[in-house]
C-alpha cells in the first residue's frame, strides 16, 4: 500500500478490510462449530474428574 498511487491506495484498503472481515468470519463460524463438536462429544460438564473433557462419553 505504500508505494501504490491514491487510487489504488484506497481499493487495497478495501481490500484489505473484506479480506480481514472475511478471515475473522470465518475463524469465529469454524471456531463455533468446533466448540460445538468438543461440547457434544465430550463430557464438559457434570461431575469432576482426573482429566476434565477428554473422557469420552
Amino acid at each position: 500500500m505504500l508505494y501504490l498511487s491514491n487510487a489504488s491506495k484506497l481499493k487495497s484498503i478495501a481490500a484489505t478490510i473484506v479480506g480481514s472481515f472475511s478471515q475473522i468470519i470465518a475463524t469465529l463460524l469454524f471456531g463455533l462449530a468446533g466448540s460445538i463438536y468438543y461440547i457434544y462429544h465430550y463430557d464438559v460438564v457434570g461431575a469432576p474428574s482426573a482429566s476434565p473433557g477428554f473422557r469420552k462419553n
